[in-house]
């Protein structure tokens, strides 16, 4: 039972007001507790998700640690779908970026992978990469399209399976605006940390014309390009380019940011 008073101590404990799309989160919790996979795993109260559920009702962990869920559970629920389309395109402004900003053959993070493909295109072109992403669905479809490449679950704005100083060079493509404002501080934070001196971080993000600032349940946060970039600079990073490249064929302007990592000031 232990998974059950887990789940209802979430919902009487924590407030609505003081976590993001609070109804979605519990949905993957109870999906994850309630699963056959994980009920005698959860039936002794050591589950990582009753762990998870029992750290928030403390406050060791803020909500504000974890990605939107919503955005999560769309992709779990349409990672067919969306494998489907990201094969038809190719990022071909991404890669030019990568060609010229990113040191060869130095361990390489895809932060946000998705379906591997760009993972998949890095190690081709001679980067040691491991693709990182939260949805499970949609690491299921990267495992079955490149089963020769390395594929982990993990998410910002925490990063918490990835070492410190760790690679020389950080993809975070089409990811940091499905995070709120004070997500996407903390995740700039880990972005840096997992990033060796030296190295070098490719962002790219977009907008959305929808009201809600959603499509198909996904978030799409509206970034402030220099506010961005501040916080990068105050975290010990130096702009090396920036540029705001528009698709015609989709109708969709990405946002796309280079910086360096650099050795710490000695004082």
């Amino acid at each position: 039972m232990a998974n059950e008073i887990c789940c209802r101590a979430l919902k009487g404990s924590v407030q609505s007001e003081s976590i993001t799309n609070k109804e979605y989160f519990l949905r993957i919790i109870e999906k994850k507790l309630f699963s056959s996979v994980n009920k005698s795993k959860c039936s002794d109260n050591r589950s990582p998700y009753c762990i998870v559920v029992k750290r928030i009702i403390m406050g060791e962990i803020n909500w504000l640690q974890f990605m939107d869920n919503q955005t999560i559970l769309a992709y779990d629920d349409t990672a067919g779908q969306v494998a489907a389309l990201h094969k038809m395109l190719v990022p071909a402004r991404i890669y030019w970026l990568i060609d010229r900003f990113f040191i060869k053959g130095e361990p390489c993070a895809d932060v946000g992978c998705g379906i591997g493909r760009d993972s998949a295109w890095l190690s081709e072109h001679g980067y040691r990469v491991i693709g990182i992403d939260a949805s499970e669905g949609m690491l299921q479809q990267a495992s079955q399209l490149y089963p020769n490449n390395v594929f982990v679950q993990d998410s910002l704005p925490l990063l918490e399976k990835q070492s410190d100083s760790s690679y020389m060079n950080v993809l975070c493509s089409a990811v940091i605006m499905h995070l709120v404002d004070d997500q996407i501080a903390i995740a700039i934070t880990n972005l840096m940390r997992i990033t060796a001196l030296g190295g070098v971080i490719i962002i790219s993000f977009r907008g959305t014309s929808s009201k809600d600032l959603r499509e198909n349940g996904k978030l799409y946060s509206v970034i402030d390009s220099g506010w961005l970039i501040a916080l990068f600079v105050q975290s010990g990073a130096e702009l090396l380019h920036h540029e705001v490249d528009f698709q015609e064929g989709r109708g969709v302007e990405w946002t796309n940011i280079v910086f360096r990592k650099l050795p710490a000031l000695v004082v």
